[in-house]
């Protein structure tokens, strides 16, 4: 860089002109907060349907996920998109709090149903 170009950027700094990434620290926390939105409303419509999502911590393993699942009432459905949550199925009441109770960080019911099964009604269509 030309020295001169070093007193510019010096001078534009010392006259208290922002950096380019202060710009987007307001588009940036927009976006956090509605993602986060976006999760509670996803968490909060969901009805139960006796069909889970499990978040477990990132370093849990997953045979021993499925084990809880399976000792707390559950069965198991599928992988998630990480190692630390799958889909759960259980017709147990206190299932998440059975959950919860064996270390699971997160259990949302699912807003669709998984796998091959059907609504009540829509078998007999």
């Amino acid at each position: 860089m030309a020295p001169s170009t070093q007193i510019a950027e010096a001078e534009c700094l010392a006259n208290g002109e922002r950096s380019q990434f202060s710009d987007f620290i307001p588009a940036f926390a927009l976006l956090a907060a509605g993602l986060i939105a976006l999760l509670i409303a996803f968490a909060a419509s969901s009805e139960d349907r006796g069909q889970y999502v499990i978040v477990t911590a990132p370093w849990a393993d997953t045979v021993q996920t499925i084990r809880q699942i399976s000792s707390t009432g559950g069965g198991f459905l599928e992988f998630g998109g990480f190692s630390n949550i799958v889909l759960a199925a259980s017709s147990d009441p206190d299932f998440v709090s059975s959950m919860q109770a064996e270390g699971a960080w997160l259990v949302l019911p699912l807003p669709r149903l998984a796998g091959c099964f059907a609504l009540s009604g829509e078998a007999e269509k």
